[in-house]
């Protein structure tokens, strides 16, 4: 007789390109389909026009993806539409990814439905607004049966922030698709695209044009670096409310004909292939940082500010440079554009410790961070969760 499968549910706020997404993106290929009946369901997506990428990926595995329109708490229609969707599909767990959804997602499984509860802890801060704050307190505390943490920056604001008990935590780091992500990925392509030749030289990063990611202090160092480095070209990709201010700045200092930015990209292995150091420049809130372990895959050395998690990934001098600050910090509000510009420099003029760095990187890459650790982990946690449950 065949196991009965587990039935999961993964709820967020919407399918956009970012970290969660491309998280649960990365779940929906790779767990067991003879074990596992996943579906997926964001609360969030209000306006039908507007196309969410990573849905399509999604369904093109043959998974199911409902897409909701929740207005407001007394959202009735949504809420029924939810909870269909769960009796429908006879869900076992209901796993949340995102701040609200993870909320919304957990109480009516739990208060309706008496279904188990996860949530994957992606930022290790508190969202602003007394409600969204309440919202929190309760999902740790109360609505999680388990909580996975991303770093140790998330268990501690699970743990100390929100009150989660330490008995519901357990720390699950980000994978990266080490086949997807290589240094044998060509850039060729995109070289061509931006009119750039292969003895050009690329400083790069990717993410969401937000000010938690510290942009500014991107293009500041960048304005250093081309001071002294003729040949040097500044490419930054992502999407966000900060476009125009970003790309003020760039003309502002004198950058327009050196930098290019770009819009949501979905062949970010071949931007990577194009890129010659990946300068990582979040300042705060940063949980994990999916974009720099799949530099890291893809073989790239990195520059980073050694800010909140990335002392988890980043080795300083072995597997990338964290030039500032000197002593790791949690959070910042500046980052020093000539100390990371003298880090850029460095690399610039000994290609050997480039090269040294990337392949440290990608050894480190696919020993810490593979898809198949993840999965391991999460699929054990299921199992662990529905045989307490019997």
């Amino acid at each position: 007789m065949a196991q009965k499968k587990i039935r999961i549910l993964y709820v967020l706020d919407t399918l956009f390109i970012g970290g969660a997404e491309q998280h649960v993106a990365t779940l929906c290929r790779h767990l067991d389909k003879e074990k596992f009946h996943i579906v997926v369901c964001t609360l969030f997506s209000r306006d039908p026009n507007l196309h969410e990428p990573i849905a399509d990926e999604i369904r093109v595995l043959g998974i199911r993806v409902e897409q909701l329109a929740m207005q407001r708490w007394r959202d009735w229609r949504s809420i029924a539409q939810f909870l269909r969707l769960i009796d429908d599909e006879q869900i076992d767990i209901v796993h949340g990814h995102m701040v609200p959804a993870d909320f919304w997602g957990s109480f009516m499984a739990k208060i309706f439905r008496r279904r188990k509860t996860i949530y994957t802890c992606h930022q290790p801060f508190l969202k602003e607004g007394y409600a969204m704050r309440v919202q929190q307190f309760a999902l740790n505390i109360f609505l999680a049966d388990r909580i996975v943490s991303v770093s140790e920056a998330t268990t501690h604001f699970c743990s100390k922030i929100c009150h989660a008990s330490p008995k519901k935590i357990i720390k699950i780091p980000n994978a990266v698709d080490t086949d997807r992500f290589t240094p044998e990925v060509s850039g060729s392509s995109i070289r061509a695209e931006l009119g750039l030749s292969d003895d050009v030289f690329i400083i790069g990063n990717i993410g969401r044009y937000t000010p938690e990611k510290g942009y500014p202090f991107f293009i500041e160092t960048a304005a250093k670096v081309a001071q002294t480095h003729q040949n040097a070209r500044f490419l930054i990709v992502g999407h966000g409310s900060e476009y125009n201010k970003l790309t003020d700045l760039i003309e502002k200092l004198g950058l327009t004909n050196r930098f290019f930015v770009t819009g949501p990209r979905r062949d970010i292995p071949e931007i990577l292939g194009a890129v010659d150091i990946f300068l990582f420049t979040s300042i705060w809130g940063e949980a994990f940082g999916i974009s720099l372990i799949e530099a890291m895959a893809a073989g790239k050395p990195i520059i980073a500010a050694n800010i909140g998690p990335t002392k988890e990934i980043i080795e300083d001098g072995i597997t990338g440079l964290l030039p500032y600050p000197e002593e790791w910090e949690q959070e910042t509000d500046y980052l020093d554009a000539d100390a990371l510009a003298r880090s850029v420099d460095y690399l610039i003029r000994n290609p050997h410790v480039r090269n040294q760095l990337g392949q440290e990187a990608r050894s480190q890459a696919v020993k810490r961070f593979s898809i198949t650790t993840l999965v391991k982990s999460i699929e054990s946690l299921y199992i662990s969760m529905i045989e307490k449950s019997r």
